[in-house]
């Protein structure tokens, strides 16, 4: 089973609506696209989101690979998610959610930015083996990611993936 089917058959058996990927620099954001097109295809109903420091580079330019994503969070996402997820993604909402791109009628919108100004308000991750199985056992090699600085655009500006 691909990762891309894996997916697809894990939204179907949980009833997921909405998937979001962090679109990193190359291969990351290939795979992501890759897996998104195979998502928008089989279960057309789901909303797919994106971003990440390949979306803050090209901004809007990302929708030219990146069509089947309904939109893309630019800059700090953590408060963008989440009022992503409590309008259950629905696109009429767009226009108030901060830091957020998409097309609507053919054209390229772009919400106000909005920057944390105290990171220290941010929750600590949670890495529980109830929202992270593979944190159980042997299943996978256990990683955790810690960002050690934020808006750092020059890392992506030389990137092998422009769209």
């Amino acid at each position: 089973m691909t990762i891309s089917e894996e997916i697809i058959a894990r939204i179907r058996e949980r009833g997921i609506e909405a998937v979001g990927f962090k679109l990193w620099s190359g291969d990351g954001t290939e795979g992501a696209v890759h897996i998104a097109r195979h998502i928008r295809r089989q279960i057309p109903s789901v909303r797919i989101f994106g971003g990440g420091p390949q979306v803050d580079t090209f901004m809007e330019r990302m929708f030219s690979c990146c069509e089947d994503f309904d939109a893309l969070v630019y800059g700090e996402g953590e408060e963008t998610i989440q009022e992503l997820a409590e309008r259950g993604g629905d696109s009429r909402a767009f226009d108030t959610i901060p830091n957020l791109l998409f097309k609507r009628n053919g054209c390229f919108h772009q919400t106000h930015a909005k920057i944390i100004t105290n990171l220290d308000e941010l929750p600590l991750p949670v890495y529980d083996s109830e929202i992270y199985p593979s944190m159980r056992g042997d299943e996978k090699i256990r990683i955790i990611v810690v960002d050690d600085s934020r808006g750092c655009r020059t890392t992506t500006a030389h990137s092998a993936f422009t769209p």
